[in-house]
């Protein structure tokens, strides 16, 4: 089973994938975009480059593509994203076809995630906003709003409602 996390910077899913990790029975592992690029990104990497973007975008697009491996090998997975380039929901779905996935949107009220994105000291301002409108668009099995939630509750309501979801497949065109 996968239990796939998305929303914009700052919404909760890193809090709540730690919340999951401890009170799930089965041994989930986590992965994360972050975890994967933000420690290996060229220490000149300027986010304002268009070429610089083209070559994220791409590095970006690698994990979602490793996902397949990870898939193949790893029961449990826990993935932590921010799918906000409408092609990389298709490179995902296709990665994940084979297995069941429960996709879970991750959100607040913009308000609310500016002013989280606001207090931590790792963010960009306007990132989130930025993220916003498109993590919107997507059709999920189980959305968590984590201005009423905390994420010891929003991982309790995904264990209980946690199942092979179905709008993830959709997406595999």
């Amino acid at each position: 089973m996968v239990i796939l996390l998305n929303g914009t910077s700052s919404s909760g899913k890193s809090s709540i994938a730690s919340c999951l990790i401890r009170k799930l029975d089965n041994l989930y592992f986590v992965f994360g975009v972050d975890r994967f690029l933000e420690p290996s990104m060229p220490l000149k990497l300027n986010m304002e480059t268009p070429e610089h973007l083209e070559i994220v975008d791409k590095a970006i697009s690698g994990f979602n593509e490793s996902l397949r491996a990870y898939s193949k090998h790893i029961e449990h997975m826990i993935i932590d994203c921010v799918i906000q380039n409408p092609k990389w929901i298709n490179e995902v779905a296709k990665s994940l076809e084979n297995v069941d996935v429960f996709f879970v949107g991750i959100t607040a009220p913009l308000d609310v995630i500016e002013a989280r994105e606001a207090e931590r000291k790792d963010r960009q301002a306007g990132t989130a906003r930025a993220q916003y409108e498109q993590m919107q668009k997507y059709e999920y099995d189980l959305l968590v709003d984590t201005s009423l939630l905390s994420p010891d509750m929003a991982a309790d309501l995904i264990i209980k409602k946690l199942r092979a979801g179905q709008s993830l497949k959709k997406y595999a065109k």
